[in-house]
């Protein structure tokens, strides 16, 4: 009566004889309903009522290939590696072991996808963070680029002018902007120095209303009213959000990619999350730098022991 006088239901095949049949999955608790139910009512039923949370993007680097960098978050959205950056581990059992991304030397960057742009798109308030370690003998902090975070709606942004959100560790600066950085429209925040290099470090920015914060370190270094979000300055007609997403690269042609840095735990919230939050409960950034600067430690002594250990068997062989 529902459906009608239907003799032939299936589900998993077609009935077009052309059509590819059999279903290349596993279902479960397969529901038909006599009527529309709601947002929560869907959640209810998959079991996620309690996960909707807030975190979106979350990229602890704990899943991954040589390729692809699986998300940590409910969304699971996929990142690709691109020239030579990649996914290294550092500790031992004793000071914990930590996946990070390695961006290499010259132009590594992990490209987060078009789907991670769209998810930031619907942030009216939200909060980006990540964990970063430039190494001491890097030599082009001082050039622009060195982006941390990038979305933005072009790959040569100087002449489309259509939009993007950056971090910049060259003087630890967020833009937003519909346009360009030296454009109508461009806001930005700033703690107005460069990265310190050769240790673990934290930085994030939070947008709650219209008053943007960025925290070094789990410490509050600039505050400033922002009046632009991510919907309203990157969503342009015809697109649900930014389709270049990355972590290292800069949507400028002549720009510095980010090198010689490893990033741990990129995330993206759809809230502003508070000062406590970011240092303590919820980043836990000030315990978190600890045990990543300890677990770099263990494996630059682990690499120099290799090194001394090759070193005197290639003497003893000499001899």
């Amino acid at each position: 009566e529902f459906l009608g006088p239907t003799s032939d239901n299936y589900f998993g095949f077609s009935r077009y004889e052309n059509d590819t049949n059999g279903f290349g999955g596993l279902v479960d608790d397969l529901r038909l309903y006599r009527s529309a139910l709601n947002r929560d009512q869907l959640l209810q039923i998959a079991t996620l009522e309690g996960k909707r949370g807030t975190l979106l993007i979350h990229h602890d680097f704990s899943k991954s290939n040589n390729e692809e960098v699986y998300d940590a978050s409910l969304f699971q959205t996929k990142a690709s590696l691109n020239n030579n950056a990649r996914i290294v581990s550092l500790g031992d059992e004793s000071s914990g072991i930590f996946n990070v991304l390695n961006l290499g030397e010259t132009n590594g960057y992990l490209d987060l996808g078009e789907a991670a742009g769209s998810l930031l798109a619907q942030c009216t308030e939200y909060t980006l963070s990540a964990f970063y370690r430039i190494d001491s003998d890097y030599s082009r902090l001082n050039q622009n680029g060195n982006m941390l975070w990038n979305f933005s709606n072009s790959v040569n942004m100087a002449g489309d002018q259509n939009g993007f959100l950056a971090a910049s560790l060259k003087d630890l600066k967020f833009n937003i902007t519909p346009t360009s950085a030296d454009a109508t429209g461009n806001q930005d925040l700033t703690f107005g120095k460069p990265a310190l290099q050769g240790s673990w470090h934290h930085l994030a920015y939070t947008q709650k209303g219209t008053i943007g914060k960025l925290y070094l370190n789990g410490v509050e270094v600039a505050s400033k009213t922002i009046t632009q979000t991510p919907t309203s300055a990157l969503v342009k007609s015809g697109s649900n959000g930014t389709s270049f997403n990355w972590l290292g690269r800069s949507c400028y042609f002549a720009d510095s990619y980010l090198g010689n840095t490893m990033v741990y735990d990129f995330r993206l919230y759809n809230r502003a999350l508070s000062s406590e939050e970011i240092a303590n409960s919820e980043l836990k950034a000030i315990t978190t730098l600890a045990l990543l600067d300890e677990a770099t430690q263990v494996s630059i002594a682990e690499e120099k022991t290799a090194e001394s250990s090759n070193w005197l068997f290639g003497i003893s062989l000499i001899g």
